[in-house]
């Protein structure tokens, strides 16, 4: 099976060469897809990525980046041009994808596109040639446009939708929305909530701080609970313990003068994935406190909690519609989801013995590295690709 996968996804090595100074916060993005395209040349898929270099003029100063190929692993990336000025990049991206589609996709047979549909671009151009190279296309949703900011840019995403064939989505409620929203048919899809490194067991085990420390990384968003978390947690008054925030965004002025009057919060700015993940495991609990009554909760999955349950420190979270009931007994959840409720739900936890919480954290962290890991998840695509 060969499998050309448009997206905005680069190596480490690029990574590192475009953004030296760790300007560019789509971490989470890269890693989603990272994740996916390891699973599926480890399930010796041919994998070609057909990348659309995430720079803008807010985070890259080179005004042109020619055409590069690389490959790391058994992965190929073949980075378009990009002329990284607003409107005319976007324009020479869906030129060059689709002329960089007909080119990888010389030899049809057993030939499959995955896309992201969110980026835009590089999605609308391989697409395009994927129908006239009658190439089946796959399109990855991870957010449904319409409940994302701007209606103009929402309408012409939605439009992109409705070229693809097939959909990996995270909810099935996402269907049901794409189907009576969006494209007004029904379509092939499958359901995967996200996936986590299959490698995990084997990496470093971290001591935990001597403190109880309880966090949080993301978007500090209000509309994601954040000023919640924070309130509830100076209101539960729990001894020895401390929040570590990371992220940015609406709530950052606010946080930081909270964290003046508070000496046990502390906001740490917005660090590398690698440094996250580290810090997560040398945590006592963390925390994903997104209010659950959001209609946008029904068709997403948060790939932080993926995250979070892979690193083996106990999850505290709401009820979100989106998650499957089989993940709710591997996680503590915040069943009143305002300042008391958050507060009641710290001193609960943070009151258990270590030897709860990291039985806790185990369960959570065998559960997605047996049933969610990277290998399986593509797998699952791989079989359900073979059959449409």
């Amino acid at each position: 099976m060969r499998i050309i996968y448009a997206s905005c996804l680069i190596s480490k090595q690029k990574n590192k060469d475009l953004f030296k100074n760790n300007t560019y916060a789509g971490f989470q993005v890269q890693k989603f897809h990272q994740l996916l395209c390891n699973g599926f040349a480890f399930n010796k898929c041919d994998i070609q990525i057909l990348s659309a270099l995430p720079v803008t003029r807010k985070n890259c100063n080179k005004m042109f980046i020619k055409k590069s190929y690389e490959k790391e692993g058994s992965i190929f990336y073949n980075y378009l041009t990009v002329i990284n000025l607003p409107i005319l990049k976007n324009i020479f991206i869906i030129l060059t994808a689709m002329i960089e589609m007909f080119k990888l996709a010389k030899c049809k047979d057993n030939v499959f596109l995955i896309a992201d549909c969110l980026n835009q671009s590089v999605s609308l151009g391989a697409v395009i040639a994927s129908k006239i190279l009658r190439i089946k296309s796959i399109g990855i949703i991870t957010d449904l446009p319409d409940f994302l900011s701007d209606k103009g840019k929402n309408r012409f995403n939605n439009m992109i939708i409705t070229m693809f064939d097939n959909y990996v989505l995270l909810t099935d409620e996402m269907n049901n929305y794409i189907v009576n929203n969006i494209t007004h048919k029904n379509k092939p899809y499958i359901v995967i909530e996200g996936s986590v490194d299959y490698t995990i067991l084997g990496e470093t085990e971290y001591k935990k701080y001597e403190k109880k420390v309880c966090m949080y990384t993301g978007t500090l968003a209000k509309i994601y609970g954040i000023e919640y978390l924070v309130k509830g947690f100076i209101k539960a008054k729990v001894l020895n313990s401390e929040l570590h925030i990371y992220g940015d965004g609406d709530f950052k002025n606010e946080l930081i003068d909270l964290c003046q009057k508070n000496s046990n919060i502390k906001y740490f700015g917005t660090k590398p994935n690698e440094y996250i993940v580290k810090e997560q495991k040398k945590a006592t609990l963390l925390i994903n406190p997104r209010p659950s009554n959001e209609e946008f909760t029904k068709y997403s999955f948060p790939s932080k909690n993926l995250e979070y349950m892979a690193s083996g420190t106990p999850l505290l979270a709401t009820d979100l519609p989106g998650i499957p009931d089989e993940y709710k007994k591997y996680e503590y959840i915040i069943e009143n989801e305002n300042v008391d409720g958050i507060a009641n739900m710290f001193r609960y936890v943070l009151n258990l013995t270590d030897k709860e919480l990291r039985k806790k954290g185990k369960m959570a962290q065998k559960f997605v590295l047996n049933t969610k890991n990277n290998v399986i998840q593509t797998k699952k695509i791989m079989e359900w690709l073979s059959n449409l």
